[in-house]
């Protein structure tokens, strides 16, 4: 169990996906105050081009999202940069990551087999088997720390968290 805890809590660290769905939680933070200016412009901005194409913020970032995700990546030399200092290799005959600065190989189901890995940084915490027919669309990911709950919800293609009152 501590190791799917740490396994949940690491997608949302260390994922790519969760890094471009960040703005999704525009829909659960609407109000409050943003750590940054760039962040109130961007949300500004992107509430501005929806409203002019007839959409609203989320959707049309659901839409980026997807359109993202649908890129196919060209192979140079065989694998693909898909992360700070993290790589891909796809055409191993096993689930392969190679990373960091010591090019370090982790190797985890054969191709044929779907798989979920998290990683925080360049450290592999763990790989989940994926049931036939799953899909990243409809991955939910809850984490539970002590101050607070943090969720990503790839149906919607948003991201958020929750604050946890003090217990009494």
């Amino acid at each position: 169990m501590k190791r799917l805890y740490k396994c949940l809590v690491g997608v949302l660290a260390g994922s790519a996906l969760v890094g471009i769905a960040m703005g999704g939680a525009m829909a659960y933070t609407a109000g409050r105050p943003t750590a940054s200016p760039a962040v109130d412009e961007a949300e500004q901005a992107l509430a501005a081009i929806a409203a002019k194409h007839g959409t609203d913020p989320q959707s049309l970032l659901g839409e980026l999202v997807e359109n993202r995700l649908a890129d196919r990546l060209p192979l140079k030399g065989g694998v693909n940069l898909v992360g700070e200092d993290v790589y891909v290799a796809p055409g191993e005959e096993r689930n392969t990551l190679i990373l960091g600065d010591q090019h370090e190989r982790w190797m985890g189901a054969p191709r044929s087999k779907a798989e979920l890995v998290v990683i925080s940084g360049q450290t592999v915490l763990g790989s989940l088997p994926m049931p036939e027919g799953a899909s990243l669309r409809n991955l939910s990911v809850i984490g539970f720390q002590p101050d607070k709950v943090f969720f990503l919800d790839g149906k919607e293609f948003s991201l958020g968290h929750l604050v946890r009152p003090k217990p009494e």
